[in-house]
């Protein structure tokens, strides 16, 4: 969810003024709709060559004739597919960013259990936004432009990561593999959110997670112990409702 910070900070131009309320669409939901759009050959190309121009210059250092040169194309071309330089930046970072909630869907569907599946998407995702090109350099280079939307201004960074742990929880317990109600898995999807977003921010810690092992380690200890907390409550809910 962290490139959907950076889409936010294009609604700021660029400024970190107080964030107003909007109608636009969630962002988790606008990087879903974005992603089931396909991707026409052309446009595919523009979108790939802008993610590797924001990896080599960030953001504020992006233009359209940069881009145009490097995709070999006219900037009438690329203005036919997106109307303006935001419209190239948030196509491009939506797309990075439905890209990575895909790959961890797919790493949590190759395993069984509600915990092996928190465990591997956890260590998946930390390890993935680790060595992620583009958020990396936006955090090194421009961190006065995304830090701000993943931390005081971070509600909706945190709101798309929870509805999307929230979804993964929903299919569980609607396959019988949870028990747990609506306000317990919207609390539980929220702190592991919050966890990851910490953890990738602040790496230093009192636990070394330098390697997959230790990610692992820490998630079979630690996120493990959440989750089965949680559950462990839906279990109360559902014996007390069952006595009565």
């Amino acid at each position: 969810m962290w490139l959907g910070a950076a889409v936010l900070a294009l609604d700021f131009g660029f400024e970190m003024a107080p964030q107003k309320k909007r109608s636009e669409p969630k962002l988790l939901a606008k990087v879903l709709s974005g992603a089931a759009q396909g991707a026409e050959e052309v446009r595919d190309r523009i979108l790939s060559t802008a993610v590797e121009q924001i990896s080599d210059f960030g953001v504020r250092g992006f233009t359209i004739d940069e881009l145009a040169k490097r995709v070999g194309l006219s900037r009438v071309t690329i203005y036919r597919h997106f109307p303006s330089k935001r419209d190239v930046l948030e196509a491009a970072l939506l797309r990075e960013l439905a890209a990575f909630i895909e790959e961890v869907r797919a790493v949590v569907e190759q395993h069984e259990g509600v915990e092996r599946r928190a465990v591997e998407g956890f260590v998946f995702a930390m390890g993935s936004l680790r060595q992620h090109e583009v958020l990396q350099r936006l955090l090194r280079t421009e961190p006065e432009l995304i830090l701000p939307l993943l931390t005081t201004q971070g509600a909706p960074v945190i709101e798309a990561g929870r509805e999307f742990i929230y979804g993964l929880g929903e299919h569980e317990a609607g396959a019988g593999n949870l028990w747990i109600d609506q306000q317990q898995l919207t609390v539980l999807s929220e702190l592991l959110t919050r966890t990851i977003i910490s953890l990738v921010l602040t790496p230093e810690s009192v636990v070394s997670l330098d390697s997959e092992e230790q990610l692992r380690a820490y998630a079979e200890e630690y996120i493990v112990s959440i989750v089965r907390g949680f559950a462990s409550l839906g279990d109360d809910t559902a014996r007390s409702q069952v006595s009565l």
